[in-house]
């Protein structure tokens, strides 16, 4: 079986509009781990010199 790909943002959406607890839980969970790997990685460029795009 092939799951949707998922778009930079959906899980925020989810977590702010899902009325059960345990899928607000993990769409607040996914978009706070998206956030930290994107802060990791311009870390990550920063130290190379180089920028995000």
């Amino acid at each position: 079986m092939l799951w949707p790909v998922a778009a930079p943002g959906d899980d925020r959406a989810c977590a702010e509009q899902c009325e059960v607890s345990q899928e607000r839980q993990l769409a607040q969970g996914m978009a706070e781990g998206q956030q930290s790997e994107m802060r990791l990685m311009a870390e990550m460029l920063k130290e190379r010199g180089s920028a995000p795009r």
